[in-house]
């Protein structure tokens, strides 16, 4: 066997050979033109001097016939000629921008999309330059096309169902749509059965409304509407809801008799001159037509599997965001508004409800069974998953999650490429602080089971500090959910709200590796054993990652020891100086202090309350 200096001497000498021979080919080819020019000239003059090879007498057997073989001089034309075709080819051009592949082109134009303010706090992307760039070739067209939607809001309504079918069917477009949210405010059955219920609700909202705004009329930034005129909008919309006072609590020459609304409501919009009634009937009709409509949605799971097939025909629509919230400041900017513009005030008194509004309300169930029925559906249409979010507010009760074994399978199914998942409840002003009892966890706990049931997960969030009542953590264990099996390729987990027993901290902990970056706990509830001893299972992690990027955050903790120590106590432990530094846990977690804050010496202020 050749030793390995023998073996580079040889691979030397191959490439000096290799070397030797393409240097002799490009000196060939620097004779090329001038010998095909030679040619050239010569077929030329054997033309003009009408040699025998080139053209014989018509009239003479001896001349060269049709079936002859091909002349001399028209070979080494033809050969000439792929000569040149050959040299220009090899000739280097200056590259242009259609030179470059579409991956490349498409982040290009990807910058061409700017971030410009929409509202105070809120920006979107300005697509008319993209639209321009569509407009100066096919291929600009063909590459920049898929940029112009990146995500689809998906209502339960026609119009919007609508909307997504013809995107998901556009060649084009529907190649650039990632992310689909899923947006579950919903129509009341209750509301749109009696007038009288659904004005008594929004005559609740409006005052409330009202009153917002006459106690802060200054702070309308959206409009930026003067003060006075702000004042007066408030009395017009006073004049209003008198009106309809009337109609929902009546009066001692004309009581409310149950059962009769829509027949009272006729009697009285017939005397009502003011027109406030009327905008009131216009609103109801509203709401109906867009409850039937939803309701039509609904049946035999139409909406579901639209948004499934949907979803399955984009290519990189991976993303899944559900939610229930209208954004706050169109409400604000409508209020403003509802007094001097008709259709903005229907349009106002005809929106839906969000989950937790139902349920503050007594109203009926949200469509919860979208939750569990839609990835399913997606799955099997033939889609792929592999980010799902989910914020919605908290329902009336938990148990709207609940499913059967099959139900479970199929989420576990679904779940097995998922790459990134989020459970964060939400909250509005309607969050009535209820914490979830034992079958409502229990439900809720195997819905997000099913969901983190895989490997592949590399992010994940789980937030549920708003089921905390009033500010009390839930005595209920989330750690039967977090705790069955490993991530092996997780990246990336904030737990917050989270109520755990020590031992299964302990478990969560042992079952994560070195691929993790971030660990993040706020608002933990340690359920039994210590958070001294916490901090001291977080070290024995943060210490074994070793790498620089390792990011530890630790704030908030309550339980155990917790329970006893001091505000100024719990600040020089968990406070923070500013976000870009680490409190004391922190630090212990992550090695940079020897001692732990909880025990040896580490509590000295516990009961020093300041002053």
């Amino acid at each position: 066997m050749a030793s390995n200096g023998e073996s580079g001497v040889g691979e030397a000498a191959t490439a000096n050979h290799n070397l030797y021979v393409l240097y002799k080919q490009l000196k060939n080819l620097d004779l090329v033109e001038q010998r095909v020019a030679d040619l050239e000239a010569g077929l030329r003059q054997y033309q003009e001097t009408e040699f025998l090879y080139c053209k014989g007498d018509p009239d003479d057997d001896a001349g060269i016939q049709d079936d002859d073989p091909q002349l001399p001089g028209t070979e080494l034309c033809e050969r000439g000629a792929k000569l040149t075709s050959a040299m220009k080819r090899i000739v280097k051009r200056s590259l242009t921008i259609l030179d470059m592949p579409d991956e490349i082109l498409m982040r290009v134009f990807n910058h061409v999309k700017s971030l410009v303010s929409w509202h105070v706090g809120i920006y979107v992307y300005d697509k008319d330059d993209l639209k321009n760039v569509r407009l100066t070739c096919r291929r600009f067209y063909n590459v920049s096309s898929p940029l112009l939607i990146h995500s689809i809001r998906v209502r339960i309504n026609s119009q919007s169902v609508l909307r997504l079918e013809e995107i998901s069917r556009h060649p084009i477009i529907s190649k650039g749509v990632q992310h689909v949210r899923i947006i579950l405010d919903f129509y009341d059955y209750f509301m749109a059965d009696d007038i009288r219920t659904f004005a008594a609700y929004r005559l609740e909202m409006m005052r409330r409304d009202t009153a917002m705004m006459e106690g802060r009329p200054t702070l309308n930034i959206y409009n930026r509407v003067p003060q006075q005129k702000d004042l007066d909008t408030i009395e017009k919309v006073k004049e209003m809801l008198e009106s309809w006072e009337t109609f929902v609590n009546g009066t001692p020459d004309d009581p409310v008799d149950e059962g009769t609304s829509d027949l009272r409501f006729m009697r009285l919009a017939q005397d009502d001159t003011s027109g406030h009634l009327e905008i009131l009937r216009k609103a109801y009709e509203e709401y109906q037509l867009r409850f039937s409509d939803q309701e039509k949605l609904l049946k035999d799971d139409y909406f579901i599997q639209a948004v499934a097939s949907a979803m399955a025909r984009m290519p990189i629509a991976n993303m899944l965001e559900v939610i229930d919230l209208n954004s706050p400041f169109l409400t604000n900017s409508t209020c403003f508004q509802i007094a001097e513009n008709d259709e903005d005030l229907i349009e106002y008194l005809a929106q839906s409800m969000s989950w937790d509004e139902a349920g503050f309300y007594d109203f009926g169930p949200p469509p919860s069974e979208i939750l569990v029925k839609l990835p399913v559906a997606i799955h099997k249409a033939g889609g792929l998953l592999k980010d799902l979010k989910i914020r919605l507010t908290s329902p009336k009760d938990y148990s709207v999650l609940s499913m059967s074994e099959e139900d479970r399978r199929d989420l576990a199914a679904v779940s097995q490429r998922l790459r990134s998942f989020d459970f964060s409840p939400n909250a509005t002003e309607f969050d009535f602080q209820r914490a979830p009892g034992a079958d409502e966890m229990k439900d809720l706990g195997i819905f997000v089971s099913a969901l983190m049931d895989t490997r592949s997960l590399e992010d994940i969030n789980l937030d549920l500090h708003y089921l905390w009542e009033q500010g009390n953590p839930p005595i209920l264990s989330f750690g039967p959910v977090i705790t069955p099996r490993p991530w092996p390729n997780l990246r990336e987990i904030y737990l917050r709200g989270l109520s755990l027993h020590l031992s299964e901290l302990e478990r969560l902990v042992d079952q994560l590796n070195d691929s993790v970056h971030l660990l993040a706990i706020q608002l933990m509830h340690l359920l039994s054993g210590t958070w001294a001893d916490g901090l001291d299972l977080l070290r024995k992690f943060g210490i074994s990652q070793g790498h620089l990027d390792m990011r530890v955050v630790f704030l908030d903790p309550s339980g155990a020891e917790c329970e006893t120590l001091t505000y100024a106590a719990k600040e020089e432990i968990f406070g923070r100086e500013s976000a870009n530094m680490k409190n004391r846990a922190e630090e212990y977690i992550g090695g940079h202090i020897d001692r732990n804050p909880l025990r040896d010496g580490g509590l000295e202020l516990q009961n020093t309350e300041p002053e």
